[in-house]
C-alpha cells in the first residue's frame, strides 16, 4: 500500500524537544512559497495518484496554516481519489472552528492531536 507524507515545517514556536525539521515563518510570504514548491513537487508524482491510499499531513504544525493556506493544500490533494486514511497533525492552540470544518470538509478522517506536556 502506497502511502504520501506532507510535511509542513512551520511552527509558532522551537520547541527544544523536537528533532523534527521546522521553523518559525518570518511571514505570508515564507509559507505562500513553501506551498507553491511543495505542489510542483507533487506533480512529480502524478503517476502514483491512483495508488496512494493513505495520506498524512505531519509537521511541525499543519494547523498554523491559516484557512487560505490550508484550502491551497487541500486544493492540492483533490485529485487522490483512493485514499482510504487521511491524517493531519493538529495542535488544538491553533485550531479552530472554521479549520475544523475545512479539514472535515477536505476528507480528513483521522487526527493525531498534540498537547503540550503538563
Amino acid at each position: 500500500m502506497r502511502g504520501l507524507y506532507i510535511h509542513i515545517p512551520f511552527c509558532k514556536k522551537i520547541c527544544n524537544y523536537c528533532d523534527f525539521t521546522k521553523r518559525v515563518p518570518k511571514d505570508k510570504s515564507m509559507i505562500d512559497e513553501y506551498l507553491l514548491h511543495l505542489k510542483e513537487e507533487l506533480l512529480t508524482y502524478k503517476k502514483y495518484f491512483d495508488s496512494i491510499k493513505t495520506i498524512y499531513i505531519g509537521g511541525g504544525t499543519p494547523t498554523l496554516l491559516d484557512i487560505d493556506e490550508l484550502k491551497v493544500l487541500f486544493d492540492m490533494l483533490k485529485d487522490f481519489k483512493n485514499i482510504e486514511e487521511f491524517t493531519i497533525e493538529i495542535n488544538p492552540e491553533t485550531l479552530t472552528k472554521e479549520k475544523a470544518l475545512l479539514i472535515k470538509e477536505a476528507g480528513v478522517n483521522r487526527c493525531s492531536i498534540g498537547v503540550k506536556s503538563l
